[in-house]
């Protein structure tokens, strides 16, 4: 396939801490292979990549419904590969939707993702293992301590578990072990629903500093990124292990919402001056140029047009990178029933809305 001929790829996540899909892997999937690329715009996809979710009872229909609208948005019959923990879940969702082209990719998502592309497009894409070579992920924790009023998974089972130091350490010292002159420039992903709450279970205080020390000595590792941390709980040595370093390239802190009153809702702990000097304070040091990214609420109960203008003026104004966008979905496990609710059609415009701001980023960088 030459260029006038390459695919393009929406990708819809659900996806949170526990989810076992790192949505830069799929854009590692996509981009190693000349004949697709990512757009932001589903009405202009030649396919969809659903990463579902089914961690609450609405999720389901939720599934269902966004699979529904993302085909009709389309005007095009394309498929849409659902992945993920949805997809482990939801084998019955096909006949559900009644629509062959939704396929449920269960197991070795990443495996089966290749192998349903390349069939379908008769490409030449590599497995997540091949695309990863150079690229690690370490899971250090799972669960969460805090209780976020918007954030289903932190109701669901999911206790604080941490993986210890000798375990991590041991993996350093294997990839340091390897002979020098055959190192790869290795990259690596700190993955966790809420890494900054690393160790308290194991050492009844946070511990993620010693890890990002590790990186820092380990010669084979030369840059690292580290997702879903929560600004209210950034505590000064991690801040200055951070600054110390030159190998922290990117950090991903969840905002949410830069309207102060909102973020007193979700008990999330900051505002949005805190979270507007952590910034600086992250970038004051050896990592001035760390890319910040975060995600966005659509939706949050009571939330006005008012509060989507303010929230983008801030990621603006920092230079946030706007990753996801996720439209606010009720949960049995959540506990703010009472709250006014956003109509659904108001929140898909602002999620439409958010997405536009996040094109013309791309179209920045």
């Amino acid at each position: 396939m030459g260029d006038e001929m390459s695919k393009k790829v929406f990708f819809y996540s659900m996806s949170c801490g526990v989810s076992e899909v790192n949505p830069q892997n799929i854009e590692e999937i996509i981009g190693c292979n000349e004949d697709l690329e990512i757009t932001p715009d589903f009405e202009e996809s030649d396919l969809i990549i659903f990463d579902g979710c089914i961690s609450n009872g609405n999720a389901f229909p939720y599934m269902q419904n966004s699979c529904a609208e993302l085909l009709r948005g389309t005007g095009k019959n394309v498929p849409i590969y659902v992945i993920g923990c949805g997809a482990k879940a939801t084998i019955d969702m096909v006949p559900a939707i009644e629509n062959p082209r939704i396929k449920i990719l269960s197991g070795d998502w990443s495996k089966k993702l290749v192998e349903e592309l390349n069939s379908e497009y008769e490409g030449s894409l590599t497995s997540l293992a091949e695309v990863r070579d150079e690229d690690i992920s370490l899971r250090i924790q799972s669960g969460c301590l805090r209780h976020c009023v918007f954030c289903k998974t932190n109701y669901a089972p999911f206790p604080l578990k941490s993986k210890s130091l000798e375990e991590i350490r041991s993996f350093f010292e294997i990839l340091h072990d390897v002979p020098e002159d055959t190192w790869p420039s290795h990259s690596i992903t700190l993955l966790g629903q809420n890494p900054i709450e690393y160790g308290i279970d194991l050492y009844r205080e946070r511990k993620l500093h010693e890890i990002i020390n590790m990186i820092k000595e380990c010669d084979a590792i030369n840059k690292t990124y580290i997702r879903h941390l929560n600004a209210a709980e950034f505590y000064p040595r991690l801040i200055e292990s951070i600054n110390s370093s030159n190998k922290i390239n990117g950090v991903e802190i969840h905002l949410e919402t830069a309207s102060n009153r909102l973020l007193k809702l979700m008990k999330r702990g900051y505002t949005k001056e805190r979270f507007e000097a952590l910034v600086k304070e992250l970038r004051s040091g050896n990592s001035k140029d760390m890319t910040i990214s975060t995600d966005i609420i659509a939706g949050y109960p009571t939330e006005t047009e008012e509060d989507v203008a303010e929230t983008i003026a801030f990621l603006k104004a920092n230079r946030i990178i706007l990753r996801y966008v996720y439209p606010y979905v009720d949960s049995i496990y959540l506990p703010n029933q009472e709250l006014p609710r956003v109509p659904d059609e108001v929140v898909q415009r602002r999620v439409i809305r958010y997405n536009f701001h996040k094109l013309a980023q791309q179209k920045n960088l």
